[in-house]
């Protein structure tokens, strides 16, 4: 059950050892004392949904205040959670400890019912030894019916029953809370059928603080992330070459800002909405999809200048896939521990007065993070804002330079300003194909409106965003922006999730409405493309796309219109007739295109 990058709907990560929560025992006296928590579980656990919603939910209510840690590892099983007890759980000193394993013995064949029982047994008898208290967790259901399966999950939750009645142990029972929910499997839960979506993290949160003595404090609704502290907020950043070695010191110290040409301003604009986790990563400081955001790739090298008042310790914290750390020259932090969440890994570094240069190697998510290490506050004081500028010669964020992208992304930019600039296209071949088969029924149709095409052949949703964000709209005054994106995402790149060309659109939207204000946005479905009919794979990926970009749209200043039934013949495939090469509209296509659009953006700009 090791997480993948998109697991859990309304997962959160929480930089871990910072966050503060109340808990309390209702046997103790009426006014509780504060407690050193330790979350200890799986990637249920990892990924911080239900700590965090049960620490909002205290503190809104008030409680007192003590610390928690989050000690969850995906993958793991009972086996890997006792190996692991020293450094994880009893290094922070607990006198909470929740325990909260068996899904992945549940899976594990390797691990008989027996073996579990004996390591759960070892995991409270040695945390009872501390002189902590264990509260056991049972597990969450699951979706798979196979009568293997749900016999060995019903053994184990009986064994933590049992194990919590002989030991005297607080027992939160979650499959019970779960089960008695009805299609718990099919609303519980995300399309794994394993991790519990954000409803699903509400149960657990609920129970769990029921178990702890707080039955009458309501959870909240939704979830309200801040930035951590210490999160390193401004990087430039670039994709690895496919054979470009990894980073060492003397790559490292001959990075520059220069060469890194995409820019992350951490955390963004939000997107979507507060139960999904990648808009929940992104409110606490991670940096997400960079393939998407910045340009494809596995690999990304980062560079950034941050700057501390006095020399002095800091305490570096790292989470998602970052992989190396190089502080003004030499390599502070490199073998990634286990684990997702922020703080994860934690090293003590050395700032020196004033300027400090930081360069990481990451995968497509890394958080970074540099706190004191007493107060937990932030080590630096603010870095300066960096220009959005951009050279003749600068990479275009494809991992190649493309002097021709880069005029043509210039030229937008003055375009954008123009008092005769009303309506913006934007988008990728498809668009700039209006210039080619679409011109006769561009210049009939959308130029006497003031329409601008700005189009780029290739571009995909990341190459946009980019665009937006290096300042193509500076000075525009236009009233509405036609949005069509996605098509190569899906086409070309097959690690390309639907879901991530969503939210790459979504983070478009919003630079629209930042740099433009008042401006209205119609996205456009992506249009349907290869020879397959509905049920192809490529196609289902665009219709899984367009249901999720529909989603963006609020009919008050975004708008969404699906063009599939334009481009399609009954049988559900492209019509060759408007599509002929089966991606790009022809000469008819780009006039049904129009038909189709048209009244919408005359509606629209009334």
């Amino acid at each position: 059950m090791a997480r993948s990058n998109h697991w859990v709907t309304g997962l959160i990560l929480l930089l871990v050892g910072t966050m503060q929560v109340s808990i309390s025992n209702p046997a103790a006296a009426a006014e509780p004392k504060p407690v050193r928590l330790v979350y200890l579980g799986d990637s249920i656990t990892d990924g911080n949904t239900y700590p965090l919603l049960i620490d909002q939910a205290l503190r809104e209510a008030g409680k007192p205040i003590g610390v928690w840690f989050n000690a969850g590892i995906g993958g793991n099983t009972s086996k890997d959670m006792l190996a692991r007890l020293d450094r994880d759980v009893f290094a922070h000193k607990p006198t909470l400890v929740t325990i909260n394993a068996g899904i992945n013995d549940t899976f594990n064949p390797n691990i008989s019912l027996a073996d579990y029982q004996k390591n759960l047994r070892a995991i409270v008898e040695a945390v009872q030894a501390k002189g902590a208290e264990p509260i056991l967790i049972t597990t969450s259901v699951l979706r798979n019916k196979s009568g293997v399966v749900q016999e060995k999950l019903a053994g184990i939750n009986q064994a933590i029953r049992d194990l919590a009645t002989e030991k005297k142990c607080r027992l939160a029972d979650v499959y019970a809370a779960m089960d008695r929910q009805p299609d718990a499997a099919e609303t519980l839960l995300v399309e794994d059928g394993v991790h519990p979506n954000f409803q699903g993290q509400a149960v657990i949160a609920r129970t769990l603080l029921d178990t702890l003595g707080h039955p009458q404090v309501p959870l909240p609704k939704r979830l309200s992330p801040e930035l951590m502290p210490g999160v390193i907020t401004q990087w430039h950043t670039r994709p690895a070459e496919k054979n470009e070695p990894e980073l060492t010191e003397s790559i490292a110290a001959q990075m520059k800002h220069e060469t890194c040409v995409g820019t992350l301003n951490l955390p963004g604009a939000p997107i979507v909405d507060a139960t999904d986790w990648l808009e929940q990563e992104r409110a606490c400081g991670f940096a997400t999809d960079l393939h998407l955001l910045i340009a494809p790739g596995e690999r990304f090298f980062s560079i950034t200048n941050v700057k501390a008042t006095e020399a002095g310790p800091a305490l570096l914290k790292a989470g998602a896939s970052l992989k190396k750390v190089f502080l003004n020259g030499k390599q502070v932090y490199a073998d990634p521990l286990p684990g997702w969440h922020a703080g994860r890994d934690r090293v003590t570094v050395n700032l020196k007065q004033g300027e400090n240069t930081l360069v990481i190697e990451s995968g497509r998510q890394f958080f970074l993070s540099l706190t004191h290490p007493v107060t937990g506050k932030s080590a630096m004081t603010p870095a300066p804002t960096w220009p959005a500028t951009v050279a003749d010669t600068m990479n275009d964020g494809r991992g190649r330079d493309n002097t021709g992208w880069v005029a043509a992304h210039q030229k937008f930019s003055q375009i954008a300003g123009q008092d005769s600039t009303k309506i913006i296209f934007i988008g990728d071949s498809i668009t700039d194909y209006w210039r080619l088969a679409g011109e006769q029924t561009w210049n009939r149709e959308f130029a006497p409106l003031g329409a601008a095409n700005f189009g780029i052949a290739g571009d995909e949703t990341q190459h946009v965003l980019w665009r937006l964000r290096q300042g193509e709209l500076q000075g525009s005054k236009a009233d509405l922006a036609v949005l069509l994106i996605g098509s190569n995402n899906l086409g070309v790149h097959p690690d390309h999730t639907p879901e991530q060309v969503a939210h790459a659109i979504g983070l478009s939207i919003k630079e629209f409405q930042q740099r433009v204000p008042g401006i209205k946005v119609l996205v456009l479905g992506i249009l349907p493309r290869g020879e397959g009919d509905a049920k192809h794979p490529l196609r289902q990926r665009i219709t899984a796309a367009n249901k999720l970009i529909a989603k963006l749209a609020d009919d008050k200043a975004v708008f969404y219109m699906d063009l599939t039934s334009v481009f399609t013949s009954p049988d559900g495939k492209v019509n060759r007739t408007l599509i002929p090469d089966w991606v790009h509209p022809g000469a008819e296509g780009y006039v049904a295109f129009a038909k189709a659009i048209k009244p919408t953006i005359e509606k629209l700009r009334k």
